[in-house]
Formats: C-alpha cells, sequence, structure tokens
C-alpha cells in the first residue's frame, strides 16, 4: 500500500494506491491496482505524494481498478472499473461509473472488448431554479459478442452499442480508466443510438451481414 492522507480541521483527503486479492466466499477479486481518492472537505487539496496529487473539493470518492478479474460462481468476468462521485460548484451530486477491456463468458456466450460509461448527471441551477430536462442519463455501452454456436444451427458475432443522452445538452467528456481514455460525445437529448458494426447472423447456413444502426434524436429547436 503507497498514498497520502492529509486530515484537517476541514476533513479528510487522501490517495491511497494497493494490488488486491480478496476472497469473498462466493466472490474472489483480483486487481493488478486498486486507487482510492477521497476528500470529506469542501475545498480542494494538493497531498503531498510524489505526484502532487491535486483532490477536487468533496464531497468526493474516487475508486479505480485496473486489471481486475472477479469471479462468482463458475463466471469469471475481467475489466478495468472507475466509479467517481463528486460534487458540482452547484452543491449537487454527480456520478461518474466507466467500464473498458471487459471479457467474459456468460453461458457459452462469449463477450470481449467491452467498453462503457454511465454519467448520472444532475440539473443545472439558473438563479435559484432546477431548469427542467437539464439533468438525467448518459453515456455509452459497447461490446463484441461471439454466440460460438451456443444454438445449432444459428451463429451471431459483431459489435453491438448503445449510446443515449438523457439531458437537455450535448455532453463532449474524456474518461481516463487504466491507460484508455473513453470519450462520450452525445448530442443533447432526449437521443438514442442502437448500432452494431460487423455483424453476422448465421442461420441454417444463411448468412446475413453488415452494419446497421437505429437512431432517436431531438433536432435544433425541439423538433
Amino acid at each position: 500500500i503507497k498514498g497520502a492522507i492529509l486530515v484537517t480541521s476541514a476533513g479528510v483527503a487522501g490517495k491511497l494506491s494497493m494490488g488486491a486479492s480478496l476472497d469473498l466466499g462466493p466472490v474472489d477479486i483480483l486487481a493488478d491496482s486498486v486507487s482510492l481518492v477521497i476528500n470529506t472537505g469542501l475545498a480542494p487539496v494538493t497531498l503531498d505524494d510524489v505526484d502532487e496529487t491535486r483532490v477536487p473539493g468533496g464531497p468526493f470518492f474516487q475508486i479505480e481498478v485496473v486489471g481486475g478479474s472477479f469471479t462468482v460462481g463458475g463466471l469469471v468476468l475481467t475489466a478495468d472499473i472507475f466509479v467517481q462521485k463528486r460534487t458540482t460548484t452547484q452543491g449537487q451530486s454527480r456520478l461518474t461509473l466507466a467500464i473498458n477491456k471487459l471479457t467474459a463468458d456468460v453461458g457459452g456466450i462469449l463477450v470481449t472488448e467491452g467498453r462503457g460509461v454511465l454519467l448520472l448527471l444532475p440539473g443545472q441551477i439558473v438563479d435559484g431554479v432546477a431548469v427542467a430536462g437539464s439533468g438525467g442519463v448518459a453515456g455509452l455501452l459497447e461490446v463484441t459478442v461471439n454466440l460460438g454456436g451456443l444454438i445449432e444451427g444459428v451463429d451471431l458475432r459483431g459489435t453491438f452499442g448503445l449510446r443515449i443522452n438523457q439531458t437537455s445538452t450535448s455532453i463532449n467528456e474524456s474518461i481516463q480508466i487504466g491507460d484508455t481514455n473513453i470519450v462520450v460525445d452525445l448530442p443533447a437529448g432526449p437521443y438514442v443510438q442502437v448500432y452494431a458494426t460487423n455483424a453476422a447472423l448465421t442461420i441454417a447456413g444463411q448468412t446475413l451481414s453488415g452494419n446497421f444502426a437505429f437512431e432517436q434524436l431531438t433536432l435544433p429547436g425541439g423538433g
């Protein structure tokens, strides 16, 4: 374990990094590294560590798991995971969940190259009044799937994704998780897109393949 902790009358702030190996009965967790950052005080803090880590004003909580392996019963899932809860300048909570390099075998369905970000965004406040439709859920999810002959005579493989924005503002953010940046670039909502890339469905020797997308968006002016 390495890191730094600062305790003052304003609160506790710190960063801890470690490897992880936990056996919780039916759940087994391994990770190359786990990083935890907190700040219970309202003001930003610069820690006295090698990186001079700057922690945003709180309440702030962040945990990052890199090279994680999670075993539940016979299911083994590997991924990098990022969770952050922070306080906006208007004193509201904002939650970010991210996953990358997801790999799993779910009952013979092979899932690889999974990545995703989920943002739970508070509504904007103007002159003390919440702006309707300005808060909500936004994010993306993308996985590569291979049925691997799970159903006799049927094969499905390809990359499938979902992009969604329930808020009334466009979003352009970059989430750092492990060694990867996941870019969330979404138009103002309500917006939904479901897509498939390099998809192939084979039934009884007949194959349908291609790229597909279905999109519902809000045009300028609300149309």
